[in-house]
């Protein structure tokens, strides 16, 4: 429903995800809840006052209810008489639950309530692990973030919400929610805001600051959406090129998958440092938001969202799998049109290897939201490669039926991964795509290859290439297609898929010229786990760690002091040089300081990834990077193979180090300026020959593995053979779910 950015590519938090748990419980029937909401908020004292009248659905009208609000709402009144509520215990203790009898008045329950919601943003698994602050809920002098778990509007565990919305701040303030904004009007009394919401929602958002507000129009062929860039500080070129990105984003969208489900989108400036998709706007961090890649990377990905995750909602008794395929459309389509798309798979999969392990691995079938780089690397990045490999299975015209079948059918609804793997096989005409979704899905870790044997000799036919290949993880054999590339002595390039069920198997190819080199899943198309020889040391894997050691310089002091700092806020246990470093006790271990006495352990092993140690700085990718002026952070492995660093913090840059480095997990040294933060330098290791390339010399005798790069196919992007995109979709039908009509919003 929502992500977090991932720094590099797209961040993407997983706060909102946390109210996908309540469509577990209504995924089936939704019933429809009306709502005529008029809000009073008042960000100097955290408090909202709320009036909420509630038409329910037919069959609850004649029987108790129990709905729930936050524990701090106040002075709660059922047609202005107070009411008893049941405190509730742990974990739910943040609500109050309270039992209403039947409406006296037939299908309205009036409602009004108050209190004060103000958690401070904190993180929660912390930002060393790849954590984001989080908060259920806040109203601030800085602004206003109320998702549906902060409990400000009632929640009665099932149905979905229609509404209209009265917002009254004081001057100079905007609210934001999902839906058509009908009117704002701004006197020295205050701002009001009124709004209608006629799409059922699984739950109702808000958010306010003191936005400055740019907008303009847009005309598709769904009809008109309206475009709204709010920024905190003015800046029109900021707001223009967030403007003209999203009327690129829903052409492409809507020519890929159906009509956009809402009138209006909203790129809104949030308070603290989010990447948040809710339906119809995306809440973007201070830094964030100013990003120069951002637009194309985690922009389109927030602007999916209102497909998947928001448009189509996710039932995650099986997992949520909306992040994944979201990922797939925006972050990998956007790097696959610049011809990136390879390396952006290759990235992923080293995530993975680097951070998971059988310690916090979890199947797609349990993932719920991100909150570290382990959820992620599984959430995100195994789940956008199943999708991947599930355009390999079924092509792109049959993905693209099954995506457009999936919105068409469950917008506005609830969707399991069984309800998805039911629209691809509608689509295609699959007679079941079960096993398929139950080895990815369901199933921890991944398979691991290895080429045991590759020959080749003439024969009467041609040149026989025969090849022994080999799943070497202690679970069981997938069932794999496996992409292998053979590059022959006219130099042509064949393409082959090798289907690999069992734990070693032969394959024989008959060729009409010799071959000279093959490749295993060259592009990296295949979820698997990489070999060592194919990930190159990097940031990921000392975050990643279960444990993390930070070793302390004995002098300078102010060295020292700024190591201690770094190792603070990063939660690791903080050694002494003095010891021996095998004392460390710590699966990943960071030596700080360029005077550190251990420093020789990182001059010996810097030669290897093409790196120098110098007085005056460190050298690499042709420049020096000089100690005064620069932090500089170097990822190497010991002897052992473990995650090793070295890290020196020059002065007055620990703060900023400390909150960056985590964000460039995938490099292996960085330099930033002292002074500023900014990034000088950032660069991956140089990745060695794969053992899963294997070439022949003339004679046929095997040389392994293969030097230089692989061949890479060429491979259409899926925005989509663009012609099959240009074909309107089909338009999901109208009376798939009821819609109300709301009462009219009374200006007060």
């Amino acid at each position: 429903m929502t992500l977090a950015f991932r720094h590099g590519a797209a961040v993407l938090s997983a706060l909102l995800v946390v109210a996908l748990s309540a469509l577990a419980h209504a995924a089936e029937t939704a019933p429809i809840i009306s709502h005529q909401l008029d809000l009073r908020i008042d960000p100097q004292t955290g408090e909202i006052e709320a009036r909420d009248a509630i038409k329910l659905p037919s069959d609850w009208r004649e029987r108790p209810l129990k709905l729930r609000l936050n524990a701090a709402m106040g002075h709660v009144s059922v047609f202005g008489r107070p009411v008893l509520d049941q405190p509730m215990p742990a974990p739910d203790a943040a609500w109050r639950e309270i039992t209403v009898g039947p409406a006296a008045s037939g299908d309205t329950l009036q409602l009004n309530y108050s209190g004060v919601i103000n958690q401070a943003p904190s993180h929660r698994h912390g930002a060393y692990r790849g954590g984001h602050a989080q908060t259920r809920g806040m109203i601030g002098a800085d602004g206003v973030f109320l998702p549906p778990e902060a409990g400000w509007t009632a929640d009665f565990g099932a149905g979905r919400h229609i509404y209209t919305l009265t917002v009254r701040l004081p001057r100079g303030w905007r609210a934001l929610t999902t839906g058509k904004r009908l009117a704002r009007r701004e006197s020295k009394e205050g701002a009001r805001s009124f709004w209608s919401q006629e799409q059922p929602l699984a739950g109702i958002h808000l958010a306010a600051a003191r936005w400055h507000e740019y907008s303009r129009d847009a005309q598709t062929g769904a009809g008109h959406i309206t475009l709204r860039a709010l920024l905190r500080t003015p800046d029109e070129a900021l707001a223009n090129r967030y403007l003209e990105a999203a009327s690129r984003y829903l052409e492409l969208y809507q020519n890929l998958l159906g009509p956009y489900p809402y009138p209006a989108f909203s790129a809104a400036e949030n308070f603290w440092e989010t990447g948040y998709g809710m339906p119809g706007f995306t809440l973007l961090g201070p830094r964030v938001i100013r990003l120069p890649f951002l637009l194309t990377s985690s922009y389109p990905h927030e602007i999916l969202h209102n497909w998947w995750g928001n448009g189509v909602d996710v039932d995650v008794r099986q997992g949520n799998w909306s992040e994944g395929l979201t990922a797939y459309l925006a972050d990998h389509l956007m790097q696959a049109l610049d011809g990136k798309d390879s390396a952006y798979r290759r990235a992923l999969l080293q995530r993975y290897a680097q951070t998971v392990t059988p310690q916090n691995d979890i199947p797609i079938a349990q993932f719920i939201s991100r909150h570290d780089r382990a959820t992620q690397a599984v959430g995100y990045g195994k789940t956008l490669m199943m999708f991947h490999m599930l355009r390999g299975e079924l092509g792109d015209e049959g993905f693209l039926r099954g995506l457009r079948t999936l919105y068409r059918d469950k917008l506005f609804q609830a969707a399991d991964m069984d309800a998805v793997r039911a629209a691809f096989e509608s689509a295609s005409g699959r007679d079941s795509l079960e096993p398929f979704f139950t080895q990815w899905s369901a199933r921890i870790g991944a398979p691991t290859l290895h080429l045991d044997a590759a020959s080749t000799h003439p024969t009467e036919a041609g040149h026989l290439l025969s090849i022994t290949l080999s799943q070497t993880q202690p679970e069981a054999p997938y069932n794999l297609t496996i992409p292998i590339a053979i590059t022959t002595a006219d130099g042509a390039v064949q393409w082959d898929q090798l289907h690999l069920t069992r734990r070693t198997q032969v394959f024989e190819r008959t060729l009409t010229a010799a071959p000279t080199r093959v490749d295993i899943d060259p592009a990296f198309d295949l979820f698997r786990r990489l070999d060592a020889a194919e990930i190159p040391p990097a940031f990921n894997e000392l975050f990643g760690a279960a444990d993390g050691a930070l070793i302390l310089p004995a002098a300078p002091a102010a060295t020292r002091d700024a190591c201690a700092q770094l190792g603070k806020s990063w939660g690791v246990t903080i050694r002494d040089d003095a010891q021996p470093l095998e004392k460390a006790s710590a699966n990943a271990v960071w030596i700080c300081g360029r005077d550190n006495r251990h420093k020789e352990v990182i001059q010996k092993r810097l030669d290897s990834v093409g790196a120098q140690w110098r007085e005056d700085g460190m050298h690499s990718a042709g420049a020096s990077w000089q100690w005064k002026e620069h932090a500089i952070a170097v990822a190497l492995r010991t002897d052992a193979g473990a995650p090793l660093g070295f890290v020196h913090p020059a002065p007055g840059s620990v703060e900023k180090l400390a909150r960056k480095l985590p964000h460039y997990g995938k490099y292996g040294v960085t330099a930033f300026d002292a002074a500023s933060g900014e990034n000088r330098l950032k660069r991956e290791w140089n990745i060695g020959a794969s053992p899963l390339s294997a070439a022949f010399d003339a004679n046929g005798a095997l040389r392994a593995p293969a030097t230089g790069a692989p061949p890479i196919r060429t491979r259409a992007p899926l925005a989509l053979s663009i012609a099959a995109a240009k074909q309107p979709p089909p338009q999901p039908p109208r009376d798939a779910q009821a819609e109300p009509q709301p009462q009219e919003t009374k200006s007060p």
